[in-house]
Parts: structure tokens; C-alpha cells; sequence
């Protein structure tokens, strides 16, 4: 659902006012678009956490300040409507980077079933579509089942049911209502982005010994994530970019703590006498060590920087954002079992170490690679 502009009372002069209005109906609607195969969930988890990342086309230029608070207003906005919650985020000049944690589709959506569990479905619709819209949405089943068309009535339930708790819905509606949003302002038409969006699942299996390590998966992706601004040499410290969940978290934002604080699983209490230290820690390298290090690495091919001693998260690391999976052995074993089918025959294993030098990272993290459809 994509039209920004179909409802925008009390948009005024605010440039942000389409980005935060509600919605109403448009043509085409619901209609599923076509989506490259992924790897959106797997089974006996409660939850599921994803990495995802989508590009400008090449060309465009950056995002200005009101740009990129658009995309991060959209990507808090429609994680709430879609069921997810975000960890933490980047808006780059001409990227995003967004950790999400995703409930099992099946189980969230019991929330939305029977008759009360349809009006909480409607009230539900309200945080993101018009109160308009919605009143004649109701309107609509009840005049369906009034003329004895119940199966159209819950099929069209069940169509609203299903664009929760997915990773490509919700990356769609994004870059969709975004890419209107940002043509109007800018009088163009046209294609935004380049090409699918990325999606790497990240082992989300909290161990409490990792707390102060910092070697578990999640909080390693987090990091990764925040620290994005330094690696591209834009700021000096990461709490200085404002688009990014460590330095909304750090202004005080309720959503960025909340996010921070479910990766860290501590309450916001603990967030404030410790985890926020220890998460600050992880993510205080700074610019002026970028660059001395890429002074003293000038020349090195790439090979030789991923085998050298030591690999920080100010270094890109590729299978953090175009690899599968990426977590403990054992996690990335587990996902390549269950989705065997949507590797090549001749694959025998799907863990790979995600750098091959020394340090935590290597040591611990794996990664899967090399998603295809059979």
C-alpha cells in the first residue's frame, strides 16, 4: 500500500507531513508483486533477525537531512504496522541499513483471528491507514456477509493477515511509499532503487556469557550496522551521525532505546546503569583510526586484509550484507539443513568462516553463502 499522498489533512507546510500521514485506498492494492526466494523463517524459533539493505540507483544523488528522516520515520512507521521490531538502523546518503526482529507470521496473527480479534485487526489498521478508509473497509465485509459472501469477506482477511511478519512486504512498502514521497518532492518519475533489497538472517540465540564479549551474532550485526557512518569516514564518532539507532538512542528516542535495549535483552533501567556502556564500547572506534589504519594497509589486496591479525567492524566485511546467514557454526548448519533445497547438489556444508584472520570474529562467526533456487 503505497500512495503517501492519498490522505495528508494537516500536512501543511511540514515536509515530512505525506511521510506521517495515513493512508486511504488505492488501485492494485494487496496484489503480491514478484519476489527473488529467501530465507524469511525458520521453524522452532520464536523470532527471527534480519539484516536487511537496499541501494540508490547509480546516478542519483544523496539524500539531504529531510530525506534521510523521511526513510527513517518510514522504516520505524512500518515495522509497527508490519509486527517487527526494529533493533537498530543507518540511513546512509544513498543506503539504508535496518536490524530487524521478526515474530513467526502464524503465531502473531492468532492476535487477529474470531470476531474480537477482528475489530482489534481494524484498530490495528488505524497505524497506518485513515480512520476513513478503515470505517469503510468494516463496512465492506459487513455488507459482504449481509449478502451471504463470507468466504470473500475472510478471504479478504486473510489477504490483510498476510502482509505481517514479512520481511519483503515490509521492505516494499518502504522503498515504494519513499520512492513516491521523494519523486513528488523533487518533480521526477521513475525507478529509485537498485534492483532486490538484500536480506542476511542473523543468529539471534541470546547467550548471556556474550554480554561483555561481544561476540554474539545479533550484537556484532548492531554494531556492524551503527558503526556504518565512520567506516565511510563521514563522522568522527558514530553517536555524532544523526540517522543511525545508536544516536537516537543516545537523544533519548523511546523506539532506538526500546530497539537497543531487546538486543541487549535488558530492561531500560539496566540500559541506563550499564548495557548502554557496554553496547558504546563496541561501537567507539573512531574515524582518525579508520584512516590510520588505512594508510598503513594501503595496497594490501583484499585477501590480504581479510587474513591479516585483526578484522574490526570499521572494515567491510562482506557477508554482513550480501551473504545469507551469519551466526555461530552450529546456526548457520541448522539454516542451510532446513532450506537444502535451495542450494546446489554438489554442496556438502553451508558454514564458512566470515573472515579467515585471527580475532573473535573469525573465530566465531560464520557465515552462508550462495543462495539459489532450485
Amino acid at each position: 500500500m503505497s500512495d503517501l499522498h492519498s490522505n495528508t489533512d494537516g500536512a501543511g507546510t511540514d515536509p515530512l507531513g505525506a511521510v506521517k500521514a495515513l493512508t486511504g485506498p488505492y488501485l492494485r492494492m494487496g496484489l503480491p508483486g514478484v519476489m527473488r526466494p529467501r530465507i524469511k523463517s525458520l521453524g522452532g524459533y520464536d523470532t527471527t533477525c534480519f539484516h536487511l539493505m537496499s541501494r540508490l540507483c547509480d546516478g542519483l544523488t544523496f539524500w539531504d537531512d529531510v530525506e534521510k528522516e523521511a526513510l527513517v520515520l518510514l522504516l520505524r512507521k512500518m515495522a509497527r504496522f508490519c509486527g517487527m521490531k526494529v533493533l537498530t538502523h543507518c540511513v546512509m546518503g544513498n543506503h539504508f541499513h535496518v536490524l530487524v526482529r521478526v515474530p513467526q507470521q502464524e503465531e502473531w496473527v492468532k492476535q487477529f483471528e474470531g470476531p474480537e480479534g477482528e475489530e482489534r485487526l481494524m484498530k490495528h489498521l488505524r497505524t497506518l491507514y485513515s480512520k476513513r478508509f478503515v470505517e469503510s473497509l468494516k463496512a465492506e465485509i459487513a455488507r459482504w456477509r449481509e449478502i451471504g459472501n463470507e468466504p470473500f469477506a475472510e478471504r479478504c482477511l486473510k489477504a490483510i493477515r498476510a502482509r505481517f511478519c514479512d520481511i519483503s512486504v515490509y521492505v516494499k512498502e518502504v522503498k515504494s511509499r519513499f520512492t513516491k514521497w521523494y519523486n513528488k518532492r523533487h518533480g521526477r518519475k521513475g525507478t529509485l532503487w537498485m534492483g532486490k533489497f538484500h536480506s542476511v538472517l542473523v543468529d539471534s540465540r541470546f547467550k548471556k556469557r556474550d554480554l561483555e564479549s561481544g561476540v554474539d551474532a545479533l550484537k556484532v550485526m548492531a554494531a556492524y550496522i551503527d558503526l556504518n557512518p565512520v567506516r565511510a569516514e563521514l563522522v568522527e564518532r558514530s553517536q555524532e551521525y544523526r540517522w543511525s539507532g545508536w544516536s537516537a538512542a543516545l537523544a533519548g528516542e523511546k523506539e532506538a532505546i526500546a530497539g537497543l535495549c531487546d538486543l541487549m535483552q535488558c530492561s531500560e533501567e539496566e540500559w541506563e546503569k550499564g548495557a548502554r556502556e557496554v553496547y558504546g564500547g563496541w561501537v567507539s572506534e573512531r574515524r582518525s583510526d579508520v584512516r590510520a589504519r588505512r594508510e598503513a594497509t594501503a595496497g594490501w589486496s583484499e585477501q590480504d586484509k581479510e587474513t591479516s591479525e585483526v578484522i574490526r567492524l570499521t572494515e567491510r566485511i562482506r557477508a554482513f550484507s550480501g551473504g545469507v546467514a551469519v551466526g555461530s557454526e552450529g546456526f548457520v548448519e541448522e539454516v542451510f539443513k532446513e532450506r537444502r533445497e535451495m542450494f546446489g547438489e554438489k554442496r556438502k556444508r553451508g558454514a564458512r568462516r566470515v573472515v579467515k584472520g585471527g580475532g573473535p570474529l573469525s573465530e566465531v562467526l560464520c557465515a552462508l553463502r550462495d543462495l539459489r533456487k532450485k
